[in-house]
């Protein structure tokens, strides 16, 4: 585990990198989004609208004031609350949602690069191989691409997950399990496409780690070589673990079912027009550019 001073350091590059990259957000954030007046600003709303549910217990949280007589119009979008619950404090302090967006935005590369140092210096036990795998992650290409959709940039929980999965793994710590989980949650609270998505890696992993154990007998070992717990053990700490995550998104769960019109699916020709080729794994966005700054009229 890096210590204190390597964290430090860690935080505070990638916060410079975070502004400098986006210069000049920084200087701007109280009156201008990072991409266009599109998804920005409706995410910006999102975030004041969740600050003030929360500040009143999540009462009438889903019944945001659009489409109205209809209910549950939030479940239409992104709830973004796996973020809200970070961000509200600010939003009530300033006032600002503009401030407050912007803040998440940044806070987003940064939470990339911080949670890849982590897992990477985790898994080789090297400082250089934990800063090419940050800036990697945080300043990877696909991201400019995505700069108008905060909930897709905020891919940094993934890494922190996978910490804990590989770390309980390795050492049966009860505690990174926790931190598995509850970054598992708080990336399905933020994105809901990355709920499935990242269920496919995660899945592999935990069924890899259990026939290790099952095909070892009581001895198998952890995934960064070092004494495994017994897999009946694995079995109940994992169970646990999913059952509390499925309690935090429950709640939410219900939410976008109950605004599920019949027959709204994706058919097999959406599927298909809408997936990535294996040939997509070699092509870079088609902009290259820089967040572009929209100033908001006064």
């Amino acid at each position: 585990m890096p210590d204190r001073w390597e964290w430090t350091t860690v935080a505070g590059v990638m916060i410079a990198l975070a502004v400098a990259t986006t210069y000049p957000l920084a200087v701007t954030a109280t009156s201008a989004l990072p991409g266009d007046l599109g998804d920005p600003l409706f995410n910006t709303f999102i975030l004041a609208w969740d600050a003030d549910r929360i500040r009143h217990g999540l009462s009438g949280l889903w019944n945001a004031p659009f489409f109205f007589p209809r209910t549950d119009t939030l479940a239409l979008s992104e709830h973004l609350l796996g973020l809200a619950i970070f961000t509200a404090a600010l939003q009530w302090l300033s006032g600002n949602p503009v401030l407050v967006y912007n803040v998440a935005y940044l806070g987003s590369i940064v939470l990339a690069g911080v949670g890849m140092y982590l897992l990477t210096r985790s898994l080789w036990g090297r400082r250089d191989a934990a800063w090419i795998g940050a800036l990697a992650f945080a300043f990877a290409p696909h991201r400019v691409m995505y700069i108008p959709h905060l909930q897709v940039l905020l891919s940094g929980w993934m890494p922190i997950s996978l910490w804990g999965l590989h770390c309980y793994f390795a050492t049966g710590s009860r505690r990174a399990l926790a931190v598995f989980a509850a970054a598992f949650a708080l990336l399905a609270l933020s994105n809901g496409y990355f709920l499935f998505f990242f269920a496919v890696p995660v899945g592999a992993i935990v069924v890899a780690e259990v026939g290790r154990r099952v095909a070892g007998g009581e001895s198998g070992r952890g995934s960064l070589g070092s004494p495994g717990v017994r897999w009946t053990r694995l079995l109940t700490d994992l169970s646990v673990a999913a059952v509390g995550i499925l309690l935090v998104i429950a709640p939410v769960a219900a939410a976008y079912l109950r605004v599920r019109a019949p027959g709204a699916n994706r058919d097999l020709g959406e599927m298909n027009a809408f997936s990535a080729s294996l040939g997509d794994c070699w092509h870079r966005p088609v902009s290259g550019r820089r967040a572009p700054i929209v100033t908001l009229a006064r």
